[in-house]
C-alpha cells in the first residue's frame, strides 16, 4: 500500500513508512517539549514497531505521557448511541427469531450439526453477515461443558439441547442462549430446573432498571439459585446465605453476564463492577449444571444442563430485552415443538 492510499483509506492527515517513524519521532520530540504518546502498549501485535517506541521513550524519559488507547476506545464502546442501539436491536432480532426457527426444526435424532447449520442459514437469510461466533449446541450431558464447540453428536429423545448462538450484523453481536426438549416435551425433573433458571433470570432482568453492576447481579444469581435447591429440599434450611452463594456458583460456575457490542464480550477493560448506565447492553445468562457423575444432586436432576440467555439494552428509565422474539417460557416452548 502506498502513503496515499493510505491517507485516504484511513482518512489521516499524514502517513509514513515505518523505516522513517524512529525519525519522525525524535524529530517531533525536538519541537515539541510536552506530548501524550497514545499507545496500546498491553499488546504488541508489530515487535518491530513496539522496539522502535521504547527505544524512543528511554531516550526521552520525563517529557512525555504514556497513554494506553484500548481502555479509551473500551470506555467509549460500552455506551452505545443510538445509531449503535438500533443496529444492536436488529442483529438481537435476528438471532432471536433464527433461534426461535430453529427450536421448531428440532426433533428426535436431529444432528447436533445439522441445529446448527439451521441457525446460520436463519441468521443469513435475514441479513446477517455471519454468526458471531463459534455457536454451543450440546444435547443432554454434554451441554456441561459449557463451551462445548464439537457439535457432532446425535440428540436422543429425552434430552434437551442448550444452544449458545448470535450473529453479527453490521459490525455488531448478538448473544443468545435456549434450552429445550428435543421431543418437544419437558419430562417433571426438566421442568422443575428450568422453572427455576428463568425464575431467577427474569428476576435478574427485572434489576437491571436498578443500575445495579454486573458483579451485584452475579452475587444475587449465585444466592437466588442455592435459595431455589433450598426450597427444592436438596440444599439443607439450615444452610447460611454464604452456603447458599456457594451452592448457587457450583451449579452455574459463570459469570451472570458481560457487555455485548462490537464483539460478543465486548470492552473487556471495563469493570463488572461498575454502575449499569444507558446505552449498555449486557447479557443475563444464569444456567444450571449438573453432570451425570454428580452424586451430590438427585439422580433425577444429573445429566441436566440449562442456560437461558438475553440481551439487554439498559435505558434511562428502565431496560429493553432486545432477543424478546425467542421463546423462553415452558408453555411457548412447547407449543412452539408442537408447530
Amino acid at each position: 500500500m502506498n502513503l496515499d492510499t493510505a491517507i485516504n483509506f484511513l482518512g489521516v492527515d499524514r502517513a509514513l513508512y515505518l523505516d522513517d517513524f524512529e525519525n519522525f519521532l525524535q524529530s517531533f520530540s525536538k519541537s515539541n517539549k510536552q506530548f501524550t504518546i497514545w499507545y496500546d502498549h498491553n499488546r504488541a501485535p508489530f515487535p518491530k514497531m513496539k522496539d522502535k517506541i521504547l527505544e524512543f521513550l528511554h531516550s526521552i524519559s520525563g517529557r512525555f505521557a504514556l497513554e494506553s488507547s484500548r481502555h479509551v476506545l473500551h470506555t467509549l464502546r460500552v455506551i452505545k448511541c443510538d445509531a449503535e442501539a438500533q443496529l444492536m436491536r436488529e442483529t438481537c432480532k435476528i438471532g432471536a427469531l433464527s433461534m426461535k426457527e430453529v427450536m421448531k426444526f428440532s426433533h428426535v435424532d436431529v444432528a447436533e450439526a445439522h441445529l446448527l447449520a439451521k441457525m446460520e442459514y436463519e441468521c443469513r437469510m435475514r441479513g446477517a453477515n455471519y454468526l458471531a461466533f463459534p455457536p454451543v449446541v450440546a444435547g443432554g450431558d454434554r451441554a456441561n461443558t459449557i463451551h462445548y464447540i464439537d457439535s457432532n453428536n446425535i440428540v436422543k429423545g429425552g434430552d434437551m439441547v442448550l444452544m449458545d448462538s448470535g450473529c453479527e450484523y453490521h459490525g455488531y453481536s448478538s448473544d443468545i442462549s435456549r434450552t429445550w426438549p428435543v421431543d418437544g416435551k419437558f419430562t417433571d425433573p426438566q421442568r422443575e430446573l428450568y422453572q427455576v433458571v428463568l425464575a431467577v433470570q427474569e428476576d435478574l432482568i427485572q434489576l437491571c432498571q436498578t443500575k445495579v453492576p454486573l458483579d451485584n447481579l452475579f452475587e444475587i444469581m449465585c444466592k437466588n439459585l442455592g435459595k431455589a435447591f433450598q426450597k427444592l429440599g436438596v440444599i439443607p434450611k439450615s444452610a447460611t446465605e454464604h452456603h447458599l452463594k456457594e451452592a448457587g456458583y457450583e451449579l452455574c460456575p459463570h459469570h451472570v453476564g458481560h457487555y455485548l457490542g462490537m464483539d460478543v464480550h465486548d470492552t473487556e477493560l471495563i469493570s463488572r463492577g461498575i454502575k449499569l448506565q444507558a446505552g449498555m447492553v449486557v447479557t443475563i445468562e444464569p444456567g444450571i449444571y449438573i453432570s451425570k457423575s454428580n452424586t451430590k444432586y438427585p439422580e433425577k436432576y444429573r445429566g441436566q444442563c440449562i442456560r437461558i440467555e438475553d440481551d439487554v439494552l439498559i435505558t434511562e428509565d428502565g431496560y429493553e430485552v432486545l432477543t424478546a422474539d425467542c421463546p423462553k417460557s415452558i408453555h411457548d416452548i412447547e407449543d412452539l415443538c408442537k408447530k
